[in-house]
């Protein structure tokens, strides 16, 4: 499982231990925008890490890794494309 899946599985485990309008005004989201989160409409982002990384001190590491782990991804698209 990438770290960006283990990161919204603890985020929805999370979600479900607490109310979605206590999460949305943890992380700074609507809790429209929650839902689309979750139903996989909006992609899990850098912001989006870094808000669990700061605001959620128990999903923090798994924030952290999840963000590395889209950074490493977008650095190594950008790579293939100066290579072409």
């Amino acid at each position: 499982m990438s770290k960006v899946e283990s990161l919204k599985q603890a985020l929805w485990e999370y979600l479900d231990e607490h109310s979605q309008r206590e999460v949305a005004d943890q992380l700074g989201y609507s809790e429209s925008y929650l839902s689309f989160l979750r139903s996989g409409d909006r992609p899990v982002t850098e912001e989006l890490c870094a808000r669990v990384i700061e605001r959620i001190p128990s999903l923090g590491i798994l924030g952290y890794e999840a963000r590395q782990e889209i950074t490493d991804e977008r650095w190594r698209r950008m790579r293939a494309e100066a290579a072409r």
